[in-house]
């Protein structure tokens, strides 16, 4: 799968403004597929300047237009583009060691907008007011000019934004997920392989998703799970095809893609030596119970 924030630092066919690991984008979409799988390891903001798209989690949709703003979290997801206008956007990439010491630096402000809970979805939908899009475009302006703005002024403005949520009261969830950051030594595992396992991602990635090395996360995920990452991906891909055909009306190729399998015929092996059976003579079967 596509990282992302590693494809936008490693070209030059966008432009950027980067402080370490922090990233304003003035970001064109350049790929041609209509829905393109993406994983990122650092959290990011997008605010629509320009044409359409869609963000597809396991659970939810969310179609973002011209002024509109969503926080995705660190992990995977899938995105569905649109041709009859061209996609521009501002992309700002905060990873979670800077939203942590941004945190401690500002610790008074942990009183103005906690919840119990920061359980939510992985992509979330900014509530803008005129101090969120002004800022938005204040950044924008930066990509106008002759010569890039100083490090110090953008890493300021990466703490503004960051302070704006949490001194909101329209983006709780955002905020709430700041703080478990900062509560949180270590990324969850179980979080991610539970949130993420429906993505086509090779090893190395979740290990990079769950701030691992490959054999650190290989060992702590045994440790939970009492079994290898691969075979667990598989078995739950599996469950998760299965359940698809059996609930929904998806074609075996939707169900493939949306189970996390590489192809459909990928697929398609693994389910028969399984189920004795061919997805598509599942399904056959499973509408004929229906009926």
């Amino acid at each position: 799968m596509l990282n992302i924030y590693d494809y936008i630092s490693n070209t030059q066919m966008f432009k950027t403004f980067k402080v370490d690991d922090l990233l304003f984008v003035e970001y064109k979409c350049l790929i041609e597929e209509t829905r393109t799988g993406y994983w990122t390891h650092n959290n990011y903001f997008i605010y629509v300047v320009g044409g359409k798209k869609k963000w597809k989690t396991r659970e939810k949709e969310f179609l973002l237009e011209n002024g509109e703003a969503l926080f995705i979290k660190k992990g995977a997801y899938t995105a569905h583009q649109y041709f009859d206008e061209d996609f521009c956007a501002l992309g700002i990439f905060i990873p979670d060691e800077f939203i942590k010491s941004v945190l401690n630096k500002f610790l008074e402000e942990k009183r103005i907008n906690r919840n119990n809970s920061s359980k939510s979805n992985p992509i979330i939908q900014v509530q803008l007011d005129e101090s969120f899009t002004s800022y938005f475009l204040s950044v924008l302006s930066y990509f106008s000019k002759t010569s890039n703005p100083p490090k110090n002024l953008l890493s300021l403005k990466f703490e503004e934004l960051i302070l704006n949520i949490l001194t909101s009261p329209l983006n709780k969830d955002i905020a709430d997920y700041f703080w478990e950051i900062h509560e949180n030594s270590k990324i969850s595992i179980r979080d991610v392989m539970e949130n993420y396992f429906t993505y086509n991602m090779s090893l190395e990635e979740y290990a990079k998703l769950c701030g691992r090395s490959l054999s650190t996360f290989k060992s702590d995920f045994y440790s939970i799970y009492n079994t290898s990452p691969g075979k667990w991906l598989i078995k739950k891909r599996l469950d998760y095809g299965k359940f698809l055909i059996e609930t929904t009306d998806k074609s075996i190729s939707e169900i493939a893609f949306e189970s996390g399998f590489k192809n459909q015929s990928h697929f398609a092996r693994i389910f028969k030596e399984v189920y004795n059976n061919s997805p598509l003579k599942f399904k056959s079967a499973a509408e004929l119970t229906v009926e």
